[in-house]
């Protein structure tokens, strides 16, 4: 998968989403990776919410870590991915534990994301962005933004059903 390239000039258009959303969106964006935060398009769970806030292989470790560091204070009591994990961990530690140890999805992580004390977590990722005035006959065209594409899914889910 090939990196967007993005006008000069564009402006991003920032959506604050919980962090399981985040991952989503990132896991979206390419393959998922193991042992690293990002590298090109591929992501590990964590890396995935780095890359939908718009951070890439330059400064990916130090700023998805500040914006996982929320996940560094809550606790679960035991990994979810066997019944032989019985440590008690920070939710950050789980996610890269059940990513990196039991290879379990991003899209799995974030779901199990939603059902700790870390649910309410969010960030703000890159939606879109917004066109200099110019780039086409009418400024402020939107680059298509994760919403759309989701429900672009949606919708081509809906036609191929019927």
């Amino acid at each position: 998968m090939s990196k967007r390239k993005i006008p000069a000039g564009a402006t991003p258009i920032k959506l604050r989403v919980s962090f399981p959303e985040a991952m989503r969106a990132g896991a979206r964006l390419g393959r998922k990776l193991n042992g690293s935060y990002i590298a090109g398009n591929s992501s590990c769970a964590l890396g995935a919410v780095g890359l939908a806030m718009g951070f890439g292989d330059n400064n990916s470790n130090e700023d998805t870590g500040i914006a996982a560091a929320r996940l560094n204070k809550r606790y679960v009591e035991k990994c979810p991915g066997t019944a032989t994990c019985h440590e008690g961990y920070t939710v950050q530690s789980t996610v890269i534990h059940l990513n990196d140890n039991h290879r379990w999805s991003r899209e799995r992580i974030a779901d199990w994301l939603e059902t700790t004390a870390a649910h309410d977590a969010t960030v703000e990722i890159i939606a879109g962005y917004e066109l200099p005035e110019g780039y086409f006959p009418k400024p402020a065209i939107i680059i298509e933004s994760v919403a759309d594409v989701i429900a672009r899914s949606r919708d081509l889910a809906a036609v191929i059903k019927e």
